[in-house]
This record gives structure tokens, C-alpha cells and sequence, in this order.
């Protein structure tokens, strides 16, 4: 099976993430703006069960096929683009399964300086680095790499076309 890479616009709306973008041009307002910095706050909210954890993830580069995603039910997870872009492939739950809804699944850029939060019970993958390593911020509840890592294995392997 082959999917094409989109954007994270297509992404969210198809209700899979919010998306989390710094404000950019001459019409971003920061929230608090002083000599030394202009800070914006609140470009998304995240509600997570319990504390917030905080995170990098690093991740290599690799073919770009799937063969497995993960899930947090009780959790939303943060990606932010720290260093670089990254491609991350994401579906929405087949309720009637408990596993990826294939009519659903999204391949899409994340820029750096961009991120997604998924919604809780969609299903992800690892992101996929333009470079040989790359950086992502992550955050979900504290709770999330003990309690509520699920994960399905496709029958075989999903390419990604660019």
C-alpha cells in the first residue's frame, strides 16, 4: 500500500490534531513584548490526564515505509519541529476494530517551527527526518510511556510517495 504526503491543514481536517504554528508577518501580536523578547502565548492548549510531561524525541532517518502505529488513549500528544521539518503519518480510530482507519490515514509535512497535538486515541507513527537526525518537543501526561503506549502492526508495510 502506497499514501501520498499532504499537509497538516488536511491533517486537522480531517480531526486527527490541532495544529500549533508560531505566528509569523507583521500582523502576529505577542502576548507579552519587551525590549529583550516577544513571547506568544497560548498557540494551542493541551489537556493532558494528569501532569504534563515534557520531552525530545530524536529520531533517525530510514525508508520511508510504516509498519507499525502507536496510540494514547487517555493523552494528547504534542510534536513540535524543533530543528528541522518531519514527515509523521497519522489515522483516525476504527471504532469497530480498535485499530487505524485506513480511509483516514494522512501523511504530512510538519515545518520547523510547526507542530501538531493529537487528539486522543489517534493512531501515529515516528516522524521521518529530511536529515540523517532530527529533534521533536514532545509532550502528553506523565502516565503515557507507563500505562497507555498501544500499538498496531500493519500486515505489511506502508510506503510514503513525496
Amino acid at each position: 500500500m502506497e499514501t501520498k504526503v499532504t499537509s497538516i491543514q488536511t491533517m486537522a481536517s480531517k480531526g486527527i490534531c490541532q495544529i500549533v504554528e508560531l505566528p509569523k508577518g507583521k500582523g502576529a501580536k505577542p502576548t507579552i513584548a519587551s525590549e529583550v523578547l516577544d513571547f506568544y502565548g497560548r498557540l494551542a492548549m493541551v489537556t493532558p490526564s494528569g501532569d504534563l510531561s515534557l520531552g525530545f524525541c530524536v529520531f533517525r532517518k530510514r525508508p520511508l515505509e510504516v509498519e507499525e502505529l502507536e496510540r494514547h488513549m487517555d493523552s494528547q500528544e504534542l510534536l513540535f519541529a524543533v530543528d528541522d521539518d518531519f514527515l509523521i503519518m497519522a489515522a483516525l480510530n476504527d471504532m469497530a476494530t480498535g485499530t487505524p482507519d485506513l480511509n483516514s490515514l494522512t501523511v504530512a509535512r510538519v515545518r520547523r517551527s510547526s507542530g501538531v497535538i493529537f487528539h486522543p486515541g489517534v493512531w501515529h507513527g515516528v516522524p521521518f527526518p529530511f536529515k540523517e537526525e532530527s529533534f521533536a518537543l514532545v509532550g502528553f501526561g506523565t502516565h503515557t510511556t507507563d500505562s497507555d503506549m498501544h500499538f498496531y502492526t500493519f500486515p505489511e508495510r506502508i510506503r510514503i510517495v513525496i
